[in-house]
């Protein structure tokens, strides 16, 4: 027989966690999860929208220099992986990446419920101008259902 009882036990219990992740992650996904939404305000609104996605401590249209400190609140409605929780990227107006960061976990991240996360977000930018947080979830199931995104609108300073 290729398969042990430890074995057997084991892809048991993984197939069993993800029915539950996958559960929960459906009823927390209201929006198409290839769509990404547009967080005009600041995301620690107490909308119903902004409880389907992470809490962020940069608000809509603040300015921000390189490198910028982020913390995040999964709000127990995103999932990380490995001790990630996804991506941020500064896109410029034409959506040109000027930089990207990991959000990694500031302590236990396997549990039920909210976690923080930081990144430190470091750019690099010829002229200041307007832009645009790209906030994506680790999605390492590849099925593109479960890919979540937000954007905010900021202000970035040039970098020297």
């Amino acid at each position: 027989m290729f398969f042990s009882k430890k074995n057997v036990f084991v892809f048991l219990s993984f197939i069993i966690c993800l029915s539950g992740c996958s559960e929960k992650q459906s009823e927390s996904n209201k929006n198409p999860a290839k769509d990404t939404v547009k967080v005009e305000e600041n995301s620690n609104s107490n909308s119903e929208e902004s409880k389907l996605y992470p809490s962020i401590n940069i608000s809509s249209n603040q300015t921000i220099t390189s490198p910028m400190p982020i913390e995040i609140n999964s709000e127990g409605v995103w999932f990380g992986f490995e001790g990630e929780l996804g991506t941020i990227s500064l896109l410029d107006e034409t959506n040109k990446a000027l930089g990207t960061g990991i959000m990694t976990a500031k302590g236990e991240w396997m549990k039920k419920g909210p976690v923080q996360y930081t990144c430190k977000l470091t750019y690099n930018a010829t002229k200041s101008g307007k832009g645009k947080l790209l906030i994506k979830n680790n999605n390492p199931s590849g099925l593109t259902e479960r890919d979540k995104s937000f954007e905010l609108p900021v202000r970035y300073t040039k970098t020297e």
